[in-house]
């Protein structure tokens, strides 16, 4: 039985698919799209695909990302698994110590995923290619995607995301895949910050222009990491939408 989610009129955020719960099948996640204030569906706007992080929501989420990029339409994914409280991807911890069955574990999310991301693609609209931006689990989704040449988007931000030892990253062919630019803090408990350092290693390696920003903090996102990582997705929305952050200077 499907379940409509309600969301408040103030959070201006939009219902684009339905609220599963945990018994839903894994490529089915619902979807929030939020649009900035005043804007309509139909506007041409720079774009977000958003993953959350654990026991988070794709509502929650959109809020988050929202406040980093204040003009963009922000398509919110959730993940399928329900748990208490919000809905996880993986599940296992990021943090787990069997890098082989966490790389099982990403890939069974990815199964699921890769489809709505296809879907969204097909739909099409926006000015310009999205950018795809993950916290947390969503993070390391969003690295495997790099890692996977994922096609159709500008770049991946990653915040407080990494990828097992030893997840396997094919080395680049032909044209230079999107870029990745990678925001984590170095007090990090959860997401220890060399675990992204040997990922992001390994992507440059392969092939995948890497961006990584280090600053202090823990898993949570600081006002400093929220800066840093607004400035850089509002210059990477306006290099796809000119315009659209006529002031933003990259960071």
């Amino acid at each position: 039985m499907h379940r409509p989610m309600h969301l408040s009129p103030a959070s201006l955020t939009v219902l684009a698919a339905l609220w599963f719960t945990g018994s839903a099948p894994a490529q089915s996640p619902a979807r929030v799209v939020s649009l900035p204030e005043g804007a309509n569906a139909s506007a041409s706007l720079p774009t977000v695909i958003a993953l959350h992080g654990r026991g988070s929501d794709a509502e929650r989420f959109a809020g988050f990302v929202r406040r980093l990029a204040p003009r963009a339409r922000i398509i919110s994914l959730q993940a399928p698994a329900a748990m208490d409280p919000g809905f996880t991807w993986l599940r296992l911890r990021v943090a787990e110590r069997d890098p082989e069955k966490l790389t099982a574990d990403i890939r069974a999310a990815l199964r699921g995923l890769r489809p709505r991301l296809a879907e969204l693609r097909r739909e099409g609209g926006g000015c310009g290619r999205p950018i795809l931006l993950g916290y947390s689990q969503g993070g390391v989704l969003t690295l495997a995607l790099a890692a996977e040449r994922l096609d159709g988007v500008a770049a991946f931000v990653d915040l407080a995301g990494a990828l097992p030892r030893g997840y396997p990253i094919p080395k680049t062919k032909g044209a230079a895949p999107a870029p990745v630019f990678s925001f984590h803090a170095r007090q990090d408990p959860l997401v220890p910050v060399e675990a992204t350092r040997k990922a992001l290693r390994a992507l440059e390696v392969a092939g995948v222009p890497v961006t990584a920003i280090e600053l202090e903090g823990g898993h949570d996102p600081t006002p400093q990491l929220r800066e840093a990582a607004a400035s850089r997705v509002q210059a990477l929305l306006s290099a796809e939408c000119p315009g659209a952050y006529p002031e933003s200077k990259g960071g």
